[in-house]
């Protein structure tokens, strides 16, 4: 999981270049990532949208957050 604040830590492993760490990209090459408040109606309907383009979603929530946050 990436945090809003600071990222990924593997963000931040030496050596960097221009500022960005060559294992983070090495491992990272053409991925995109997102950040979605799930607590926010209009962003669970982002999350929705995206949803219904993928083949496999996974989680880690605890039992019953899913479910409380209307995504189960």
């Amino acid at each position: 999981m990436e945090r809003p604040e600071s990222g990924d830590e593997t963000r931040h492993f030496p050596p960097r270049r221009d500022g960005e760490s060559h294992y983070f990209i090495a491992i990272n090459r053409s991925k995109r990532s997102i950040v979605i408040d799930l607590r926010s109606d209009a962003e669970r309907e982002v999350f929705r949208r995206l949803v219904a383009t993928v083949d496999v979603v996974l989680q880690n929530f605890r039992p019953s957050v899913v479910d409380r946050l209307g995504l189960g």
